[in-house]
């Protein structure tokens, strides 16, 4: 992980305006540090598609307010339970309408979708760019969040903006204010400018929901939603038992088609392409946190349901871009303590596994 400007606030209560700039920017190679980067929101990335992972992440933490951006370059499930007491308004920076999706539909640029306190959401990325902007309580009360929120319970529905017009012009308020701070966050060393700059945010979010219309998801989605998560909330249970499709249909209690159809639907893969990816991702987060002074890979990839080992290895450096040897490589540098006990899974020294990659954001 490479860093730039660190200086945070390192929780997301409420803490009071202060003389230290609340921006952070960094950039990573790894999906699962990524997920990582926005304390106080509790998340899991899953890397769905090979290649070198490069991302970017914006962070503005302010009293009652934060302001978000995060850009990665390749598809990822990503899970995340949202902080208690804080509303979270999320818009997609991207062209494409199948960049970010949220319970199998699309969170195109006209779009704006509303996230309760405490809430767990889990989006299906293409290659991503996408702005948050978190809001405690008690401002939402003041702002139209709250009101706007309480209109469907659940957090069931999309709100669809209403012009082509607006969206774009709260990208480019969002996106120039992201700029400048990124290029010279000491304006914010203040407490008046701080507290100027949350009354902005509110006014802005505020303003942009005024102009939106509540989309429902159709029963179709939402059910296919909750088959994809059962199928995965007994994969993480027992990754090692449930490592075919057929296994994991008779788990749910749905048809072989049902399954199917529903994984195409929420995270364009397949049930059996899925299974596979998501073990695989299960193995890294470990070999990455490993804290136990030996671990052999061999065993953790078996409790992960991978028995030939030369297999394994293939998958994970193809997937990854690398074996899982440098993963632990990396780990050592790192202090974590981490061995490969078993022949078969070490790759050929390739020097440096990071390759040059960059998601640009767009610019205004």
């Amino acid at each position: 992980m490479k860093a730039s400007a660190t200086q945070t606030s390192a929780h997301a209560g409420n803490p009071a305006p202060s003389s230290v700039t609340p921006v952070k920017t960094l950039q990573y190679r790894d999906v699962h540090e990524q997920s990582k980067g926005f304390p106080g929101f509790d998340q899991i990335y899953d890397q769905l598609s090979p290649g070198q992972f490069s991302g970017h992440i914006f962070d503005l933490q302010l009293s009652r307010a934060r302001l978000m951006r995060e850009a990665g370059s390749l598809p990822t499930r990503q899970v995340t339970r949202l902080p208690e007491g804080i509303y979270t308004v999320i818009f997609a920076l991207n062209t494409s309408p199948a960049t970010l999706r949220y319970r199998g539909l699309p969170v195109s640029q006209n779009r704006v979708l509303i996230c309760w306190p405490g809430e767990e959401v889990v989006f299906h990325t293409a290659a991503w760019d996408a702005i948050a902007v978190a809001i405690h309580a008690d401002a939402a009360e003041r702002s139209c969040v709250a009101d706007f929120a309480a209109g469907a319970p659940g957090a069931r529905y999309l709100n669809t903006l209403l012009t082509a017009e607006t969206a774009a012009r709260a990208r480019s308020d969002f996106l120039s204010a992201i700029q400048l701070l990124s290029a010279d966050s000491s304006i914010l060393n203040t407490p008046p400018a701080q507290a100027a700059l949350e009354e902005w945010l509110d006014n802005r979010i505020s303003e942009l929901l005024l102009g939106a219309n509540p989309t429902y998801i159709p029963r179709r989605t939402l059910k296919h939603q909750r088959i994809v998560e059962r199928a995965k909330d007994y994969l993480t249970i027992d990754p090692n038992k449930y490592t075919r499709v057929s296994e994991l249909t008779a788990a749910v209690g749905v048809s072989r088609r049902a399954l199917h159809y529903a994984f195409r639907h929420i995270t364009d893969m397949t049930p059996a392409r899925y299974l596979k990816v998501s073990r695989l991702n299960g193995v890294r987060r470990q070999l990455r946190s490993a804290t136990q002074s030996r671990l052999c890979v061999g065993d953790l990839a078996a409790a992960w349901g991978f028995w030939h080992l030369g297999r394994f290895a293939a998958d994970y450096e193809q997937l990854f871009g690398e074996f899982p040897s440098q993963t632990l490589q990396g780990a050592r540098v790192t202090g974590r303590g981490v061995t490969a006990c078993r022949p078969g899974l070490r790759g050929n020294d390739t020097g440096d596994p990071y390759k040059s990659a960059s998601t640009d954001f767009i610019s205004v």
